[in-house]
């Protein structure tokens, strides 16, 4: 009985994460959900094969930068609720940031990452305010 018990627990935690890492989720989400976010760059570090056909590989890794910025704003008093003004990211102070994110947006579309995506990464004002 202990062993039958055992092997549903086995299966039921296999069959969730196999879930997690076959349904595509944005970059926000795994930002949101870091749970999730660490069980899927677990799978996608242990299976690096696979890892290059899965979005929510890169999708996880996205997340966790996202998640990264999020908590350095939030600890430098910078509010992060929406996407910055154009003028922000104009600003030349806030130069270094609009690149690393210039870099990011380009590497989405290039990817053919959905529209949630790339409104998730800023994308749209970054373009907007020329970043790229």
């Amino acid at each position: 009985m202990t062993k039958r018990l055992i092997l549903l627990a086995i299966i039921g935690t296999v069959a969730v994460v196999s879930a997690s890492v076959s349904e595509e989720r944005s970059a926000a989400w795994f930002a949101d959900h870091p749970k999730e976010r660490s069980e899927v760059s677990e799978i996608c570090k242990n299976y690096a094969s696979q890892a290059k056909r899965n979005p929510n590989c890169d999708n996880a890794f996205q997340g966790g930068l996202i998640a990264s910025a999020r908590e350095r704003d939030r600890n430098s008093g910078v509010s992060n609720l929406g996407a910055p003004s154009i003028e922000t990211l104009r600003d030349p102070k806030n130069a270094e940031l609009r690149a690393f994110w210039a870099r990011q947006c380009k590497i989405a579309e290039e990817k053919g990452r959905p529209p949630e995506v790339l409104a998730g990464m800023w994308c749209p004002a970054i373009k907007a305010s020329g970043g790229y």
